[in-house]
């Protein structure tokens, strides 16, 4: 949660466009981030090919695991070819963040004054829902973890000096989870 009554990550679909549309409050970080998965995921079972409008005026910043799993949503999209996620208001601190992680050319940082991206908002007003990414086993959160910071390395070589050493623990954490040692 993000500290107010509300939750993280408000989403909703318009079908007739085959839009995902996801509202952030708070942090995006490695506890919602499974959330935001989750969503995709669903959305992917049925049928995929949505473009991800994801507005994040009210976000406080995003965590590399949330970018690394934004990324995985901007991959699937390019296979689909619909165009990549936009990211409408980020903050100048989550602007900087994705340029510096080389996020930039996969996903489109737009203002509210652009004419698509505010329509689709306005749009999904009223009809935007929580959601949860249901229970996760530990394994499971590790693996998602890992795998968005794999992502950024994959993204972009210079991330691997700041992520290493976390995709490293990772792995030993799960390689102690599934040998049932304790992390």
């Amino acid at each position: 949660m993000n500290g107010s009554s509300g939750p993280d990550i408000l989403c909703t679909t318009l079908k007739d466009e085959r839009i995902a549309v996801v509202r952030l409050s708070g942090r995006g970080n490695m506890f919602n981030a499974p959330a935001l998965r989750s969503f995709a995921e669903l959305l992917e079972r049925r049928g995929g090919g949505y473009r991800f409008i994801i507005d994040v005026t009210a976000a406080d910043m995003l965590d590399s695991t949330f970018l690394g799993v934004l990324s995985d949503i901007a991959i699937d999209q390019m296979r689909a070819r619909v165009g990549k996620p936009v990211l409408v208001n980020p903050s100048e601190k989550v602007h900087r963040n994705l340029r510096t992680l080389g996020l930039l050319n996969m996903v489109e940082a737009r203002d509210c004054s652009d004419t698509y991206t505010n329509g689709a908002i306005k749009r999904a007003e009223g009809t935007l829902e929580a959601h949860a990414a249901g229970p996760m086993s530990r394994i499971d959160h590790i693996c998602l973890v890992l795998r968005a910071h794999q992502n950024l390395v994959e993204l972009d070589e210079n991330n691997r000096l700041e992520f290493q050493p976390m995709i490293d623990c990772l792995e030993r954490s799960l390689e102690n989870e599934r040998a049932g040692k304790p992390s």
